[in-house]
Order: C-alpha cells, then structure tokens, then sequence
C-alpha cells in the first residue's frame, strides 16, 4: 500500500457525514469542559467551607438546632452557657439582651388571692401527689407569668432539699430555651404536645444528688411550665399533674390584670 492509494483512492468525506462527526467531537469536548467545571467547583466550595468552619462563630452557628415541640422553642447546642447570649441576642429584634432589673419579684399570698377572687381557684390543678401542700406565695413575674409551688407537708425552706414541683402559668415565651443535644423530648399530656426535658446547667453544692426537670407546653396561647426535683416525684406523678392543670385561656383573658402588677 502506498501514499497514492491513501491520498488519492479514498472517496470524498460526505458532507453529512463530516458534519456529524464535527459535531459528537464537540459534543465530547463540552462535556468533558462541564466535568472539568464541575469539579473545579466542588474543590473551590469544598475549600471555602473548610475556611468558614475554621471561624468559632461559624463553628458554633452549625452546632445549634432550632425544634419546636408543643409551641415552645428549643436551641440544642453543645455549649449551652457559653452559647446562651449569643444565641438569646440572634433572637431579639435589636439583637440586645432582654433587659435585666434589679427589682425583686412581687409575690402575694394565695389565700389572700382567692378571698378576694376566688374564681382563681380554677387555676389550680385538681390532682396533686399525697403528702404535699400549696406554698403559700405566688410569685409574679409583671407582664409574663405567675408560679404555684408546692412541697412536702411539714417542711420549711431551712429543711432544704427536699422533693418540690412548681407550675407556670402565663404569656408564652418569644425566646427559646438553650439545652444541650437530645435533652429534650415529646411526650403528651392527654393529647397534647409537651416537652420534656432535664435542666443540666444547675449546679448545686448543697444538693449535689438532685435533678431538675422540666416540662412545658401551649394551650390556647397560655404556656405552661411545670419543673420538679427528684428524687421524691416519679415522672408519672408529674404527668398525672399536668393532665389535671385546667385549660385556664379564657380565666387568664378575664384576669389579665394580675399579670400587670408591678413591684
């Protein structure tokens, strides 16, 4: 075989023919172009995210998650202490903390209370455990919430510790609580949504052996907050409590002026 026959014997290339080929070539080459890109990218992203997770604000930004259970809202974080500011500020509109006073909070007798409107005993729950009496005052906190406290029959706050539970009741909250990853989970109260969860960051030198526990909920635009001591009460103990916490929306409408009193 020679040049001439290579040359010279070969029929033209059809015009179809070529312009087909012309085009799986460019075809090949713009896809090989998009892959070249694609990974190009991935390595640039992949870069800069490796960058941004350097940063301590980044870092503990992607650490936080936002959970709703029965209303109320949850940031879980590692570090809830040295996150709490931070995170409380994000949720505010100025991004400054909430305001804090020095006054002491203005509480009232409850039997006081409920002599003069004793339609307020439909606050109070109808079940709580054996051998335990209401506190006798109630703290009110102006604009948000009252608390009912209760503790073993016979005992005085020299007597501490000693098995306690409390019951909020109120405005909701804007601001979410701060926890630590999987503390807080949902049960029901009857058939509604509530969180439960433990309140690790208390530290007690006096009462090294107590747990706090927390559960809470919403309700017709009321929260409520229940919070115990073990040991003493059993979980069970405090869920039949919750279940006999009246739904009190249209009272608390009615007696909305008990919540403005100011110290």
């Amino acid at each position: 075989m020679n040049d001439e026959f290579l040359t010279q014997r070969l029929p033209d290339v059809r015009p179809a023919f070529e312009k087909a080929l012309q085009g799986k070539l460019h075809r090949i080459e713009h896809r090989q172009r998009r892959r070249t890109y694609a990974v190009a990218s991935a390595l640039v992203v992949g870069l800069l995210f490796s960058l941004l997770l350097t940063l301590p604000p980044v870092r503990a930004q992607m650490r936080w998650l936002l959970r709703e259970i029965g209303g109320v809202k949850f940031v879980e974080t590692e570090n809830p202490r040295e996150d709490w500011e931070t995170i409380i500020t994000s949720y505010t509109e100025d991004g400054a903390l909430p305001e804090q006073t020095d006054v002491s909070i203005p509480d009232v007798g409850l039997s006081e209370v409920l002599a003069q409107y004793p339609e307020l005993a439909r606050f109070l729950p109808t079940w709580i455990p054996e051998g335990f009496v209401y506190d006798e005052r109630i703290p009110i906190v102006p604009d948000s919430y009252f608390f009912l406290s209760w503790r073993p029959e016979g005992v005085t706050a020299n007597d501490a510790p000693y098995p306690w539970f409390g019951l909020r009741i109120g405005r909701p909250f804007e601001l979410p609580f701060v926890v630590k990853p999987d503390l807080v989970q949902e049960i029901f109260i009857g058939d509604i949504p509530a969180a439960l969860w433990e309140f690790d960051e208390l530290e007690n030198p006096q009462d090294p052996e107590g747990r706090i526990y927390c559960l809470e909920w919403t309700r017709n635009g009321v929260q409520y907050g229940v919070s115990w001591r073990e040991p003493g009460l059993t979980h069970e103990d405090i869920y039949r409590f919750a279940e006999s916490v009246p739904d009190v929306a249209e009272l608390l409408k009615e007696l909305e002026f008990l919540l403005d009193v100011t110290p």
